[in-house]
């Protein structure tokens, strides 16, 4: 949904959009488990390719905060192309949806949570306001804070490279190029993620970066085993300024 988004602002043809709009719309329908009286009680992990059933009960640690940015992404896209496009909107499913995002603890201590716990700092900070979404800022950007300490504290990138995952790692590298946008003066106040942190948060995304690119441009058993992710995900770290915005307005600090 959100390369759809992307290439709708992008390209400036407004099919992109609707079709991440159908996409959620599907998805939410799907993925969303709802009591007997037809509450939303959560999502689904995993369904089967047909969608037909549930094959994992439980859900993910950040799948309905990931669900809540990405559909009010898509209202914002479609809402500013509305002259332009005939699609409805997202309102009843952003709204059902808040309610499982509503004081959780999003901490995590692994490289690609925090990662996409960043991702969706910077497109929050990124939308229009929305109720309650000062404390939902200082919630994420808090579980940020306290998972980059714990990552950092693990010593995880000194473990030999066949100990590691370089998807995963350059997710967090992906998040990390966000803070300068975090960080920009906005709407939020941001608690726990100070302005010192820039620069270390900036040098530890070209760490990652430059300890996996060898692997990439002599590729091994290693790489190969998650290649076509590993790819994808090193070039996106590559150039997450296009990846990272939501606007016609490209973020040029975060390259």
């Amino acid at each position: 949904m959100h390369a759809l988004c992307r290439a709708a602002v992008i390209s400036g043809h407004p099919a992109h959009a609707e079709q991440a709009l159908e996409l959620g719309k599907a998805a939410f329908q799907r993925f969303a488990h709802r009591s007997a009286s037809g509450n939303l009680v959560g999502i689904y992990w995993k369904m089967s390719t047909d969608l037909s059933r549930p094959l994992t009960l439980a859900m993910g640690l950040h799948d309905a905060l990931d669900g809540l940015v990405t559909f009010r992404e898509v209202q914002h896209v479609i809402s500013k192309m509305r002259a332009e496009t005939s699609a409805s909107d997202l309102t009843a499913a952003i709204t059902s949806i808040s309610s499982l995002c509503r004081s959780k603890d999003w901490g995590t201590s692994d490289p690609l949570g925090i990662g996409g716990l960043l991702f969706d700092a910077c497109r929050l900070s990124q939308l229009p306001p929305w109720p309650d979404d000062h404390r939902l800022f200082e919630e994420i950007t808090n579980a940020c804070e306290d998972g980059v300490r714990a990552f950092l504290a693990s010593r995880f990138l000194t473990r030999p490279a066949s100990q590691r995952l370089a998807f995963r790692e350059l997710g967090l590298a992906i998040g990390l190029k966000a803070v300068p946008t975090i960080l920009e003066p906005s709407k939020y106040a941001i608690a726990r993620l100070p302005k010192g942190r820039h620069l270390q948060y900036q040098s530890l995304a070209e760490e990652i970066i430059s300890a996996w690119l060898p692997y990439a441009q002599a590729p091994d058993e290693l790489w190969h085993a998650h290649q076509d992710i590993n790819d994808v995900m090193l070039a996106t770290a590559l150039t997450a300024n296009t990846f990272l915005s939501i606007d016609e307005r490209i973020l040029l600090n975060v390259s």
